[in-house]
C-alpha cells in the first residue's frame, strides 16, 4: 500500500459512519506533490457533497491551496504565547487582498503562490508594519473579525439563554453514532476477517496444526495395544491430564495477534466504524470454527490410538464435544486476560501464571488444600478434567488385568516382600504382574493360599 493509498484508506475509514463533519490532521504529510494533490482532490470532492471538512496543512502548493474555500491562520501571542487568529475568511484573492491592505506587498519574484506569501508574513519573512501582536490586533478590529465575532455570538447565544424560565433550550436529537446496524457490521467483519484468518498460514498452524502435532506426539509416546493393565489405566488418566494442560497452554500463542490488532480496533471503533459487540462476536465465531476443526482433528488422531479409552461411540463424540467446549473456554479466558494488558510479554506472563495455578488445583497432581477449595469452583481446567474423567469411567467396568498374562503368584509376592532390602537381585520385575498378582489374593480360597504358602 503506497502512502497516498494509506491516506485515502484512512479517510475512507473515517467516512464509514457517514459523518457530517470531517477533521483531517495534516493529510499530505510525507507525500509527494502529485500524491498530495490526489488526496486533497478527494477531500475537496467530499466537501462538494455537502460535508464540512476541516484540515490542517503545512506548506501547501498553489494547486492544493486553491482547493480551500476558507482559511484560518494562527499566530503566537507575544505575551501569552498562545495561538490567536490573524485571519479567518475566504481563501485565494480575498486573503491576498487582506494582507496587501495591511501593507504587505506581494512580490512574485520572492514567492510562488499565495500560501507561501501568507506563511512568510506570519513567520516574519515579508517586510511590513512591525509590532508584536499587530496581526492579531488588526484582525480583531477589522470588519472581517467583527463579522466573525457577531456570527459566533449568534450561534452560541440561544444555547446560553433560558426559555420561559424553565431551563435550557432542548438539545437537538442526535442520530446514531454508527451508520450500519449490528448484523451488517457482524457479517462484514466475519467475512473479511474470517477470509483473512483462514488464508493465513500462521493462523491455521497455531489453531489447527499444533493440535495435529500434539495428537501425533502423544500417540507416539503412549499408544499401546494392551490397555487393560494397571499401567494402561495410568496412561489413560495421564493422557486426559495432558489434553487439559496443553489445550490451556497452547492458547498463549493467540496473544500476539490480539495485541497487534488492538491499536487498529481502538482507532476504528473510536471512529464509529463498528460496535465493540460486532467485532467481538465476529472474532469469537471465527475462533469457534477454528477450535471445532482442531477438536475434530485432535480427537480423531488421539482417541482410538490409546488403548483403554472408553470404547463406546457416544464416549468418543462426547470427548470431542468436551474438548471443543473446553478449548473455546480456554481461548476466551486467555484473550480476556490479555486484552487489557499493554504488551505481548506481560499478557503471556499473566496467562501462564493463571494457567499454572489451574494446573495446581486441578486435583491430578495432589490434593487441593482446604483454603484453596473455593478456587476449584472457578477453575476451568478442573471442570474440563472432571468432564473427561466422568466420560471415561462413569458407567463402565475396568478390568485392569485382562491383558496381564502372567500375574505374580502369592509365593512370588512373598518372596519379593522378604527381599525388599535387596530388590535389585530379583530379575524380571514387572509392575503389572505384581499389581495383578496382589489383586488376585482376595479372590483365592484358603486352600489355595495354604498350598502357596505352606
Amino acid at each position: 500500500v503506497s502512502g497516498g493509498e494509506a491516506k485515502r484508506i484512512s479517510i475512507g475509514l473515517g467516512l464509514l459512519n457517514n459523518p457530517r463533519v470531517v477533521f483531517l490532521d495534516e493529510p499530505t504529510s510525507g507525500l509527494d506533490s502529485a500524491t498530495s494533490s490526489d488526496v486533497m482532490s478527494t477531500v475537496k470532492a467530499l466537501a462538494i457533497e455537502g460535508r464540512t471538512v476541516l484540515s490542517t496543512i503545512h506548506q501547501p502548493s498553489g494547486k492544493i491551496f486553491a482547493l480551500f474555500d476558507a482559511i484560518v491562520l494562527l499566530s503566537r501571542d507575544v505575551d501569552t504565547r498562545s495561538g490567536n487568529f490573524v485571519y479567518f475568511g475566504e481563501a485565494g484573492k480575498t486573503l491576498k487582498g487582506y494582507f496587501e491592505k495591511m501593507g504587505y506587498k506581494y512580490d512574485g519574484d520572492e514567492v510562488d503562490n499565495i500560501a507561501e506569501y501568507v506563511l512568510n508574513i506570519i513567520s516574519g519573512g515579508v517586510k511590513g508594519p512591525s509590532g508584536g501582536n499587530e496581526l492579531i490586533i488588526h484582525f480583531t478590529e477589522s470588519e472581517t473579525g467583527e463579522s466573525n465575532h457577531s456570527i459566533a455570538e449568534g450561534i452560541a447565544q440561544p444555547h446560553l439563554e433560558k426559555t420561559d424560565g424553565e431551563g435550557p433550550v432542548q438539545k437537538l436529537k442526535q442520530q446514531s453514532y454508527y451508520a450500519n446496524g449490528f448484523l451488517s457490521e457482524f457479517m462484514t467483519i466475519l467475512y473479511y476477517k474470517g477470509k483473512c484468518s483462514f488464508t493465513d498460514p500462521f493462523f491455521l498452524a497455531s489453531r489447527i496444526g499444533l493440535y495435529i502435532m500434539a495428537g501425533l506426539l502423544i500417540d507416539s509416546l503412549y499408544a499401546t495395544p494392551n490397555g487393560a493393565t494397571p499401567q494402561g489405566l495410568i496412561i489413560v488418566i495421564a493422557v486426559l491430564f495432558i489434553t487439559v494442560f496443553i489445550t490451556g497452554i497452547i492458547t498463549v500463542i493467540y496473544i500476539p495477534g490480539l495485541i497487534s490488532d488492538k491499536p487498529v480496533f481502538i482507532r476504528e471503533s473510536n471512529d464509529g466504524c463498528y460496535r465493540t459487540i460486532s467485532y467481538t462476536s465476529a472474532n469469537f465465531l471465527i475462533e469457534a470454527v477454528a477450535v471445532a476443526c482442531s477438536s475434530i482433528c485432535y480427537t480423531a488422531i488421539l482417541y482410538w490410538a490409546i488403548a483403554g479409552m472408553n470404547p463406546h461411540v457416544g464416549a468418543f463424540f462426547f470427548f470431542m464435544f468436551t474438548h471443543f467446549v473446553y478449548s473455546l473456554t480456554a481461548c476466551a479466558i486467555t484473550l480476556s486476560i490479555a486484552a487489557p494488558l499493554p504488551s505481548i510479554e506481560v499478557s503471556a506472563g499473566a496467562v501462564a501464571v493463571y494457567a499454572l495455578l489451574n494446573v495446581a488445583i486441578m486435583g491430578f497432581l495432589a490434593q487441593v488444600p482446604v483454603w484453596w477449595g473455593w478456587l476449584c469452583f472457578i477453575s476451568y481446567m478442573r471442570w474440563g478434567f472432571g468432564a473427561f474423567m466422568i466420560n471415561q469411567f462413569k458407567g463402565t467396568y475396568v478390568d485392569l488385568c485382562s491383558d496381564v498374562k502372567n500375574p505374580t503368584s502369592l509365593k512370588g509376592i512373598m518372596t519379593l516382600a522378604t527381599n525388599l532390602n535387596d530388590i535389585s537381585s530379583i530379575d524380571n520385575l514387572n509392575i503389572d504382574d505384581i499389581v495383578c498378582g496382589m489383586f488376585a489374593i482376595p479372590t483365592m480360597s484358603s486352600q489355595e493360599i495354604f498350598a502357596e504358602t505352606c
